[in-house]
């Protein structure tokens, strides 16, 4: 039968000891005193405040199958019997966080992984858990020198995924801002399986892009509702002044743009730039098929159809009294004149006799 080799770890070997016993008033972990606060689950706010005991409990007696625990740290003192979870309940043990962190799920997983890469080394791989063993490609192997975003290593420094809080967010940002690269590397597994590393610069940037990206689409929707309700009072402004007996209204577009830069800036609007005027009235002719627009000079009108005609009729009226009325004046503001001009017939006609016998205002028409 062939020898099965497993690498003996010299530092982590123990020698049967008789067990202290636990001061549950001290850190579960170290027993020291320190400056740091303890941190209780039974003083938790959350709604199972018994969960910390068991994570802790069951990564501790894990640790110990792995041969990673420390000799400061001895299960035998941490169970009276009941199991080491029941134990913790019932001293309400405590430790400090920086003791918790040393054996959380991460620390667990970079542990169980060590250990599968040198049993790989020497071919066996008998004594790894096979619960909580994942094996991934070599691209997610080697990703480990290099930035898990840019894919550079840089001169920079790299700092690797701790907490599961940060891949979450990471999926979550790839998502708002449609990167479908990043979307694939992060479907081969989680982010701290992977230990992943990544430049500071890099992960702020994914931040601020799914920020704009959020802060882009609400104010595109705020401003799209609010865009339609002032169209809305638009409409009814111009069919009101419309409805009123003995009036052709003529509105100009600049106007109405002016009004409705208004109105938005009153519903909390800030508009960056200048309202589209052509495309305000292409809005406004689409929801009112009767308004025409008609464009003198550089302003742009907008009226009716019935109110066009009747101001083109109107128009092309022959009004023969007013014509006759206008001619009388006329003829009676020249005789005026005429008999004004005292320049009398002398015999005989001098040079200029023409324009001096006419008046001013008669060669000035």
């Amino acid at each position: 039968m062939a020898k099965k080799f497993q690498l003996v770890d010299t530092f982590e070997q123990r020698t049967p000891t008789t067990p202290p016993e636990t001061n549950w008033k001290l850190c579960l972990v170290c027993q020291e005193e320190t400056t740091e606060s303890l941190v209780c689950p039974v003083l938790s706010k959350r709604r199972d405040p018994g969960s910390g005991y068991t994570t802790m409990a069951a990564n501790l007696v894990k640790f110990d199958e792995l041969g990673k625990l420390p000799r400061t740290v001895q299960l035998q003192r941490l169970d009276e019997g009941q199991g080491v979870e029941a134990t913790m309940v019932a001293h309400q043990a405590k430790w400090h966080k920086t003791c918790m962190l040393q054996y959380n799920n991460t620390m667990l997983r970079r542990a169980e992984k060590r250990l599968i890469a040198s049993s790989s080394a020497f071919g066996s791989t008998d004594n790894v858990p096979g619960k909580r063993a994942r094996t991934h490609s070599s691209e997610a192997t080697t990703s480990g020198t290099s930035c898990f975003f840019c894919g550079k290593s840089g001169t920079e420094t790299l700092h690797e995924v701790a907490t599961f809080q940060v891949d979450t967010r990471v999926r979550k940002c790839a998502a708002q801002v449609g990167d479908n690269e990043l979307m694939a590397r992060l479907s081969m597994g989680d982010m701290v399986a992977l230990e992943a590393k990544y430049h500071s610069k890099c992960l702020l940037a994914l931040y601020y892009r799914a920020k704009t990206t959020v802060e882009a689409e609400q104010k595109t929707d705020h401003e799209g509702v609010m865009s339609r309700i002032v169209l809305a009072e638009l409409v009814l402004y111009i069919e009101e002044t419309h409805l009123e007996e003995g009036t052709a209204p003529v509105f100009r577009l600049a106007d109405l743009a002016k009004l409705y830069t208004t109105r938005m800036e009153q519903l909390g609007v800030a508009l960056c730039k200048k309202v589209n005027s052509t495309r305000l009235k292409e809005r406004l002719l689409a929801q009112l098929p009767g308004l025409r627009s008609q464009s003198k000079g550089r302003d742009v009108l907008l009226a009716f159809d019935e109110d066009i005609g009747e101001a083109l009729g109107k128009a092309c009226e022959q009004d023969c009294d007013t014509e006759a009325v206008h001619l009388a004046r006329a003829a009676q503001i020249v005789r005026r004149y005429m008999f004004e001009d005292t320049d009398r017939f002398r015999g005989s006609f001098p040079g200029g006799c023409q324009e001096d016998s006419v008046p001013n205002v008669l060669v000035a028409m």
